[in-house]
């Protein structure tokens, strides 16, 4: 699937997307994401072209995050590439999870009715769980409306895993100019069955795509550097490897002014070097990633 095709669905599901250069971002609340999601912003090329791209952005959005490569690095994305994901490729307990998952999971592509229906269920358990606020997956028209936008197209493969005939996990993985991504990886933990889901659709879907296609890179998304949790250490154990980046962002020079100010009066007068409060923390860490990519760009 190329970008544009890419671009032209994603519009026609109501998102913002805006091309500034030869780049997209989507368009959130103010705020600018690269799209898709693992797009890097360039740095060591064409530092003029790359200044005056920032300076465009900076005027265009309130807030631009962009991800970058850089010996500072805060986040990893985990990819995995391989032609062989056979069974013997993986450490002895993560070969008894996998095959006691096969054994308890079946995998198919779902129904369009189970994946709206099914899958809802699923997307609101993980929304409430993780308090997110993907209106994607709390809407069930905009959901609705997704699922039927991929549900024919070749360029997405979707699996759902079954327990007895209920559907307890879903994987949505898309294909674009020659890279895999998850585009939605989520179980319904109240029916487990005493194994992972997850390792059943994604063991399944690699093979299937490596049989297709041969070599195959798929992206599971990014993590911050905190400490490991269980997702992360889920990723590793299914051979996922860790490619680090930095994240910055580009802040329009009007709201920069309030952000300079907010962070002296937080560190210089309150003297405060620690923030348990989430807010004060993304103040943080919004301000730290313009220095990072200020300096990067070496931005006047």
């Amino acid at each position: 699937m190329k970008i544009e095709e890419f671009v032209s669905i994603n519009r026609a599901l109501g998102h913002t997307i805006k091309k500034v250069g030869d780049y997209y971002f989507r368009s959130q609340h103010d705020t600018g994401f690269p799209f898709p999601v693992y797009s890097a912003f360039p740095i060591e090329k064409k530092v003029d072209v790359n200044r005056r791209l920032a300076r465009v952005l900076s005027w265009r959005f309130l807030i631009t995050q962009v991800i970058f490569k850089l010996p500072k690095k805060d986040i990893h994305e985990f990819v995995l590439t391989t032609d062989n994901y056979e069974i013997e490729q993986f450490s002895k307990n993560a070969r008894k999870s996998i095959r006691k998952a096969l054994r308890v999971f079946s995998t198919r592509k779902p129904s369009m009715e189970g994946l709206l229906n099914e899958g809802f269920v699923i997307n609101k358990q993980t929304c409430e769980r993780q308090s997110r606020t993907d209106e994607r997956m709390v809407d069930y028209n905009k959901w609705s409306q997704y699922v039927k936008a991929i549900y024919d197209s070749s360029s997405f493969t979707i699996l759902g895993a079954y327990l007895e005939n209920r559907m307890v996990g879903y994987l949505v993985v898309y294909e674009l100019e020659g890279k895999f991504q998850t585009d939605g990886a989520f179980i319904d933990r109240n029916y487990t069955g005493g194994a992972s889901p997850m390792k059943t659709l994604l063991f399944t879907c690699m093979n299937n795509l490596v049989i297709k296609y041969g070599n195959v890179t798929l992206s599971y998304g990014y993590h911050r550097f905190f400490r490991p949790t269980s997702l992360t250490t889920f990723k590793e154990n299914m051979l996922f490897q860790k490619y680090s980046y930095a994240k910055g962002y580009i802040v329009n020079p009007l709201l920069l002014l309030g952000l300079n100010m907010t962070v002296f009066i937080m560190i210089k007068i309150l003297k405060r070097k620690s923030f348990k409060q989430k807010l004060g923390k993304e103040i943080v860490y919004l301000y730290q990633g313009h220095r990072r990519l200020k300096e990067a760009l070496r931005l006047i």
